[in-house]
């Protein structure tokens, strides 16, 4: 843990600052992806477990429209994705 003393406050060094639910790193300025795609893959993998082998395709495609893909785009604003990231 470091410390650092601004005006006459110490505050504390971290590697990843979150603000308004995106992740950035703090060394790089970049958006850390990995907790939406988390969150992504865990709500999908909740929509598709639920209702087995006899399940309605097009209910299983509304529900990961409307619960998934906005928690995968949240903050879409801010990525400034490179040639590699894509």
């Amino acid at each position: 843990m470091v410390l650092y003393k601004c005006a006459y406050y110490w505050t504390e060094w971290t590697e990843k600052l979150t603000y308004l639910g995106c992740q950035f790193f703090s060394h790089l300025c970049k958006v850390d992806f990995n907790s939406n795609i988390r969150k992504f893959y865990g709500g999908l993998n909740n929509i598709i477990s639920v209702p087995g082998k006899k399940r309605n395709e097009i209910s299983c495609v509304h529900l990961v429209e409307t619960y998934c893909v906005p928690s995968l785009l949240y903050g879409c604003e801010v990525w400034n994705l490179s040639c590699a990231e894509y």
